[in-house]
């Protein structure tokens, strides 16, 4: 009877092994030339992006990137810290080893938003371990939204980050 029973649970078993697969996330790097980061592929969070698959994590090492980032996938973006000096990216935070996204910022999706990191139309994104400026943005009236971190139909989380720079020059104006 034991016979029998283990017979059927190492079928059972091969059977699922057989149509289940399992998949890994692929970690893609990316840092600047000429700095120690190890290992990077990409020089641009925005290229990581693009040749990540969903569920992919993306580290990004310590630099100044002036990116404006689109997310339609589910990801992780990550800033690592790493043994570099980075004073000279960073010439207004000598002590900050982190990531710094600053873009001079634009209405890329016609969202009425501008923002440093837009996450539409999908879910399960991190970002984690960022420093996210707005402050280089076009906005000059009211009909623009601002965001350093803007979800739209999306869901997700911001971890461990730091986030400014994100005001309107004269609010006051602005009826709400």
């Amino acid at each position: 009877m034991v016979r029998k029973n283990l017979a059927h649970v190492g079928l059972a078993l091969l059977f699922l092994g057989m149509f289940c697969t399992t998949s890994s996330a692929a970690t893609l790097r990316v840092g600047h030339p000429n700095t120690s980061c190890p290992n990077a592929q990409y020089t641009t969070i925005t290229a990581a992006i693009n040749a990540a698959a969903p569920g992919d994590v993306i580290e990004i090492c310590p630099a100044l990137y002036p990116e404006q980032l689109i997310i339609t996938k589910p990801l992780i973006l990550r800033g690592v810290l790493t043994k570099v000096n980075i004073e000279s990216y960073l010439p207004c935070c000598n002590e900050v080893k982190r990531v710094l996204i600053q873009p001079n910022l634009q209405d890329l999706q016609g969202l009425a938003v501008e923002a440093v990191i837009t996450v539409m139309d999908t879910e399960d994104v991190t970002i984690d371990n960022l420093a996210i400026d707005a402050s280089h943005n076009t906005v000059a009236g009211c009909d623009i939204g601002l965001s350093a971190v803007h979800f739209y139909n999306a869901s997700g989380r911001l971890k461990n980050s730091a986030v400014f720079g994100a005001q309107l020059p004269n609010p006051q104006n602005c009826s709400t």
